[in-house]
């Protein structure tokens, strides 16, 4: 482990707030030095996550999650020092020198933003994978909906028509009020507009 990835690991390990923490921190980070010791440069998330669960570490979900800050900056400082080939190099190299700032605050201020950088790109391509969406708007997959003038009967109809006859709304001290909504004898509303509207749109349907 370079000296540079020795210092963000010493700094990110006296912010983390729990024993828990801690531990996961060490043991990721023995992940990360098996790769070096293994001469391998893949230090991605995934790969880092199955060897610290092997170890009975945290996992590559947990480290990918909006908690798991701290192990994202520990990962990204390895990758920044172990460029996988000159393009993955050109990419990582200005935070190759992020160990050699002095103020601690700015340097996890840093690494923050890169980790919060990362993530956001990789949620960006997962939308962007997602091409198609699919909205049913049937109640039941395979059937028709219902016509509403098959739906009631006769008896239904003349029920309604007789429920809004001028005569049967006058013996029940109701009234159409505006915007096709029913009032009581002091005016007050007791339905929405179109209320009425409504009711007589069905009677008219052939």
């Amino acid at each position: 482990m370079s000296k540079n990835v020795e210092v963000i690991f010493n700094e990110l390990l006296s912010r983390a707030k729990s024993k828990r923490v801690k531990n996961n921190l060490e043991i990721l980070k023995l992940a990360c030095d098996s790769q070096i010791k293994n001469k391998s440069n893949d230090f991605s998330i995934a790969t880092i996550g199955r060897i610290s669960d092997s170890l009975g570490g945290i996992k590559a979900q947990s480290i990918r999650n909006k908690t798991g800050r701290l192990y994202q900056q520990l990962i990204i400082a390895y990758n920044a020092e172990n460029p996988t080939d000159v393009i993955d190099k050109k990419l990582t190299e200005p935070m190759s020198w992020v160990g050699r700032i002095e103020d601690p605050e700015l340097r996890y201020k840093i690494l923050d933003l890169v980790a919060s950088e990362k993530k956001l790109k990789n949620e960006l391509n997962q939308l962007k994978a997602i091409t198609e969406i699919e909205v049913d708007l049937r109640s039941e997959r395979g059937k028709s909906p219902m016509r509403i003038e098959s739906s009631l009967s006769d008896v239904e109809l003349k029920a309604l028509s007789d429920f809004i006859s001028d005569n049967k709304l006058a013996d029940n001290g109701f009234k159409i009020g505006s915007n096709g909504r029913l009032v009581n004898s002091m005016g007050k509303p007791i339905t929405k507009p179109g209320f009425i509207d409504a009711i007589q749109k069905l009677l008219t349907i052939d």
